[in-house]
């Protein structure tokens, strides 16, 4: 049975996307340890990245392997990244942690299986004139967002039954 280790502070599912996508840092990996250690999940790996915050470039992925290991995430994370990474997602999702939205733009395949008829976008906009922004997650084609955009997901999901 897999354990997955929620950090809200660092989420855990922001450290697989780092890694699986090849810009994980010796500081960030650093600073997911001293989370998972206040959170219980102390061992040997997860110790030795916590005290090495300039860690080389190249040991990053074989500690962040043996952290993986250690606290039962995965035996084999450079082969189950993709599997892991959605699985720590979506638990991130059922606890508040992450918008659903996020969801269906980093797992297109989800979106489809459980039926959402748009595809996500994230836009980066400038701010109003007022202060506000609009920055967020858009559906394509209607344009919608926010709250009620954010809900209708949630609805699906929970529809689907992967969330609860």
């Amino acid at each position: 049975m897999r354990t997955i280790p929620i950090t809200p502070e660092k989420l855990t599912g922001d450290i697989l996307e780092a890694f699986h996508r090849n810009y994980l840092k010796g500081s960030d990996l650093a600073d997911w340890a001293r989370v998972l250690m206040f959170e219980d999940f102390d061992s040997n790996a997860v110790i030795e990245a916590f005290v090495t915050t300039n860690m080389h470039w190249e040991k990053v992925p074989i500690v962040f392997s043996a952290i993986c290991r250690e606290v039962g995430l995965s035996q084999d994370i450079a082969t189950e990244i993709a599997s892991v990474k959605q699985e720590v997602m979506i638990e991130e999702c059922r606890r508040g942690l992450r918008k659903a939205a996020e969801l269906f733009h980093h797992f297109d395949d989800l979106r489809k299986r459980v039926g959402f008829p748009e595809m996500i976008e994230l836009r980066i906009l400038p701010d109003n004139p007022n202060g506000t922004n609009d920055s967020g997650y858009y559906g394509i084609n209607s344009r919608k967002h926010g709250n009620a955009f954010e809900d209708s997901i949630r609805d699906c999901l929970t529809k689907a039954g992967i969330l609860k």
